[in-house]
């Protein structure tokens, strides 16, 4: 509160975390005569360089019309700022709830990754802008064998099966790095996204933003609509959705025939990484299966997802770049 009140020149009459944990926290910040603020706390180990970056990326992402929080500059102009060496970012509260998952909601998600996508890859070493993304496929599939090869130690018999069909599930995985590459939200889930009274879908939590294979964030995207979301009140899980994002996406961005054929790998990662985080916990630590279960253990419906999304790309763009 002191650090807001200091450099943006406010008083705080409000905090509440949205997320408070040792290494990483959100809050938001009702102010006198003016709009709530959201005040990100990075961990401590997260470089100040990769927190400027959030905030050029997002300012850039803006100035081309995207639907993206608005980050706050303080009294001197600065957009980052750091408390006790860990990285801070403010931006404006979205105002709204979680989005509905409706043909109109599922167009717009669809369209804003499309725009992003469609955006021209900047030259190495350009700035934030050429910067990695975080969460990428190789990251994710990498701790996922990670995970399963601590948890095989001390594995019942009863999960062995289990185990056997993750294992190889990850090694024939994709990891898209030959794949073209955007500027991209590697969490895009509807969990990351607010629509607003006027039922614009805005996405947030960006910290992972830059540049990796298109197909990972629109994989994730069409898992967690199409199947189900890690976050938020569960849905039927309803193929057809699959559509509308496409219906958005292709007006913007279209896919090469290398990553149509690699789709469901793309939509098969997440969720397949998260199943072996999962197996290791409930391993070392023996529990009831977590309540969320059934979001990551679909994953062997990407196949499905990716032949549902192929077709209305065709039906959409009939003649893919190659």
């Amino acid at each position: 509160m002191a650090l807001v009140e200091k450099h943006f020149g406010v008083d705080v009459t409000r905090i509440f975390p949205f997320y408070d944990e040792p290494r990483k926290a959100v809050y938001r910040l009702d102010v006198a005569g003016g709009g709530p603020l959201v005040v990100r706390l990075f961990p401590p180990d997260r470089p100040i360089e990769r927190v400027e970056g959030d905030a050029e990326i997002l300012g850039f992402l803006a100035e081309k019309g995207l639907p993206v929080e608005e980050v706050v500059a303080d009294l001197g102009g600065a957009t980052t700022g750091s408390l006790d060496g860990r990285g801070v970012l403010i931006s404006r509260l979205i105002p709204g709830g979680p989005p509905a998952i409706t043909a109109d909601a599922l167009e717009q998600m669809g369209a804003a990754l499309g725009r992003m996508h469609a955006l021209p890859v900047p030259a190495p070493g350009s700035g934030h802008l050429a910067r990695g993304a975080g969460s990428l496929p190789r990251e994710d599939l990498a701790l996922g064998r990670e995970w399963l090869a601590a948890a095989e130690a001390a594995l019942p018999p009863g999960r062995r099966a289990e185990h056997d069909a993750l294992r190889l599930a990850l090694e024939a995985t994709h990891d898209g790095e030959d794949l073209p590459f955007g500027l991209t939200h590697p969490d895009c889930h509807p969990g990351n996204m607010v629509q607003t009274p006027e039922g614009r879908v805005v996405f947030f939590d960006w910290d992972g933003v830059g540049q990796g294979p298109r197909i990972a964030a629109l994989g994730v995207l069409l898992y967690s609509c199409a199947i189900r979301a890690p976050f938020g009140a569960p849905t039927t899980p309803d193929i057809g959705r699959v559509d509308h994002i496409v219906a958005g996406y292709a007006h913007h961005a279209r896919l090469s025939a290398a990553e149509q054929a690699h789709l469901a790998d793309a939509i098969r990662f997440r969720p397949l990484v998260v199943a072996a985080r999962t197996l290791l916990k409930t391993v070392q630590r023996p529990s009831p299966r977590p309540d969320d279960e059934a979001w990551f253990t679909a994953y062997d419906r990407a196949e499905e997802v990716a032949e549902r999304t192929v077709a209305a790309l065709a039906a959409a763009a009939p003649q893919p770049l190659r």
